[in-house]
């Protein structure tokens, strides 16, 4: 039998919450000049890891948005505050998640 996945009893989240999340995402996002050009907008679903130190790693878009967005997203997540990981029976453990960062004009 291969290494079972276990379901966290505490899923990974946001220090402070989604909303803190989302809220300090719009803070410090930087509207790439060629999407604001464009006006391109919307959602960037973004894929990561977030470690059992918290640190989130391995952060890909897996739905793009093009015009600069995407790596505007990366470098958001990048530089994004530390979660709470997730536990499995009071021991943190990583877990994958899937996010999006939204662009709005």
């Amino acid at each position: 039998a291969g290494p079972q996945l276990v379901k966290p009893d505490q899923p990974a989240r946001p220090v402070g919450g989604t909303d803190a999340f989302f809220v300090w995402v719009q803070q410090n996002q930087r509207y790439p000049a060629l999407a604001r050009q464009r006006k391109v907008q919307g959602r960037v679903m973004m894929e990561f890891i977030v470690e059992k130190d918290g640190s989130l790693t391995e952060i890909k878009p897996v739905k793009r948005l093009g015009s600069g967005l995407d790596e505007e997203a990366i470098r958001l997540l990048k530089s994004a505050p530390k979660w709470q990981p997730a536990t499995y029976q009071g021991q943190p453990m990583k877990q994958k998640m899937v996010l999006p960062v939204i662009f709005q004009l």
